[in-house]
């Protein structure tokens, strides 16, 4: 009789873990659909600048490093040796040499005075879209350049150091592939 029962609560113990199986995998399926649901599809938002022949695109918010979602200027002829990405509100810190590729990410200026390389600073609100670029070496941050964007007039301004400001006219586009 002892062995009777003790097969019934095996019986009985499997019939639950079966259905608390069945309850994981159900909540692993809805975890999964909710996250690729908020998951941003490519390029949010791509924004293209033009003046003259020169064209200036950024993608806001569509990549992901460091635990942080970046916005960047994907195509221009102004930034030269550093990854021109970061968080809003923040600093992407390129390798010195190299390729220069994005190496980290920080959120205060005083965060990347002890890196040598290019940094990018990026900051979007509801009125403007600004990223900043230039090089820190040895504790010294050498401002380059800077490109804003009203987005209230779709112009945009780039300031170089050493050079005429340029103007922009600036647009959201749609990718056509």
């Amino acid at each position: 009789m002892a062995g009777e029962a003790a097969t019934g609560a095996c019986a009985a113990t499997a019939v639950g873990a079966e259905l608390a199986l069945g309850e994981i995998m159900r909540s692993l399926a809805i975890l999964t659909i909710a996250c690729i649901a908020a998951t941003p599809s490519y390029a949010r938002s791509l924004i293209q600048c033009r003046s003259g022949s020169d064209e200036v695109v950024i993608s806001l918010q569509d990549r992901k490093a460091f635990g942080r979602t970046l916005s960047c200027i994907i195509k221009s002829n102004f930034v030269a040796d550093m990854t021109p990405c970061a968080s809003n509100g923040g600093f992407g810190l390129s390798a010195p040499t190299g390729m220069a590729s994005l190496g980290k990410v920080v959120d205060r200026w005083q965060d990347y005075m002890d890196h040598m390389g290019g940094v990018v600073g990026f900051g979007e609100s509801a009125a403007t879209i600004s990223f900043t670029g230039g090089f820190v070496y040895s504790g010294d941050y050498k401002p380059e350049w800077s490109f804003e964007i009203d987005r209230l007039s779709g112009r945009a301004l780039l300031k170089q150091t050493g050079k005429k400001d340029i103007a922009y006219t600036c647009s959201a586009v749609k990718p056509k592939l």
